[in-house]
């Protein structure tokens, strides 16, 4: 979906989903499977995010789910949140 695709409620999720980092503001323009990162209203990459998330969150753990050798770990912080929400 473009975003121009999503209706009023979509997009409000969405513009609240944003990153706040000194400086500049991150977010992401997609559903699940598909989208952008804008950096600043800006289309940036994905390395880009990555960068600053990492320098203004050093103890952030980052996961690509581009690995399949985080399936495992990843299945198992979803069902931890899950459990924590009441879920």
């Amino acid at each position: 979906k473009k975003w121009g695709d999503f209706n009023y409620e979509q997009r409000k999720s969405l513009e609240k989903s944003r990153l706040r980092i000194p400086r500049r503001y991150f977010i992401w323009k997609g559903d699940a499977m598909e989208g952008d990162w804008y950096m600043d209203g800006k289309k940036t990459s994905g390395n880009m995010y990555e960068t600053y998330y990492k320098k203004y969150h050093a103890n952030a753990t980052w996961y690509s789910f581009a690995q399949s050798s985080n399936n495992n770990l990843i299945r198992k912080e979803l069902s931890n949140t899950k459990q924590k929400l009441g879920m």
